[in-house]
């Protein structure tokens, strides 16, 4: 017998929930924030079948890029270059060796030995940054969710 592979298992069971989940609540919108090169909102389209607004947050200019021309052909997913953070304004962004860790956050002493030396900062750059009750007041007003 072939053994399987958790990851997957564990992905199966994410989508399966997420599924059933979305239905029940009748979910219009999703906030993608930290989308990095729009991963999960794929996911969400072509694994969960989710059909509505996603609405994706990147401050990272490389990543955001990536995630700005994958979304381009889905009038329902919105893009936008900024961080959501504690407050209004702008913020030093910690761009790291591999850029799934670019965070707003320092990181700590367990995750640079989880991640094998990449996450660790490289560059720090300043981005736009937004509460989350701001971008969704925001958001809300143009979209309608």
């Amino acid at each position: 017998m072939k053994a399987v592979d958790k990851r997957l298992l564990f992905q199966f069971q994410e989508i399966t929930s997420l599924s059933k989940l979305f239905a029940l609540m009748d979910v219009d919108c999703v906030f993608d924030i930290g989308a990095n090169r729009g991963q999960y909102a794929k996911l969400l389209r072509s694994q969960v079948k989710y059909r509505g607004r996603i609405l994706s947050f990147e401050p990272g200019p490389a990543p955001y890029n990536v995630l700005d021309w994958v979304s381009r052909n889905d009038s329902l997913w919105h893009t936008e270059q900024i961080a959501l953070g504690e407050e209004n304004g702008t913020a030093s962004l910690n761009v790291m060796a591999l850029d799934v860790f670019n965070s707003i956050a320092k990181p700590g002493g367990d995750s640079k030995q989880f991640a094998q030396g990449q996450n660790v900062v490289k560059d720090t750059v300043e981005v736009r940054q937004e509460t989350l009750e701001t971008a969704f007041l925001r958001l809300h007003k143009e979209f309608g969710f």
